[in-house]
């Protein structure tokens, strides 16, 4: 079968998706570059358990957050042009969250720095990412991507 006939035959909720998908990781890079590159007053607001929980995050974490969001876009591009990489890409960018999700509410005692509230946005991304793969990998199945 051609490429051709492949994409042809790919269904427009692929694209919604893909869509859907850039807006999602664009708006965690907007997220991401506010923490990045917080100045001093806004880290001041903060109470002195936010801001422990910000000084002392390992790189690791800061590094899995960025492979999270920056992977998670170029993902969704993949997927938007049809591409099979989508689905390691998307598979790579859930690790990186989920690893920084990890050390969020576990290990760096985000849940006592900032509450239950803390459960709300890495419980989105989660299903949000697993949504991804398993879009791209049901796209990859069905062949709809080259």
């Amino acid at each position: 079968m051609s490429s051709q006939a492949i994409n042809r035959e790919t269904p427009n909720w692929i694209f919604v998706a893909s869509v859907v998908f850039i807006g999602w990781n664009m708006t965690g890079a907007v997220f991401y570059l506010n923490e990045m590159f917080m100045g001093p007053e806004m880290f001041d607001t903060m109470s002195s358990a936010q801001q422990d929980f910000f000084s002392s995050r390992p790189a690791w974490v800061t590094s899995s957050y960025a492979i999270a969001v920056w992977v998670g876009i170029v993902g969704s591009f993949l997927l938007l042009l049809r591409k099979k990489l989508a689905l390691p890409t998307f598979i790579l960018s859930l690790v990186g969250a989920l690893l920084q999700i990890s050390y969020n509410l576990f290990i760096g005692d985000g849940l006592e720095a900032f509450g239950l509230s803390a459960l709300i946005v890495p419980s989105l991304v989660t299903i949000i990412g697993i949504v991804e793969v398993w879009v791209a990998k049901k796209a990859t199945d069905e062949q709809w991507l080259t």
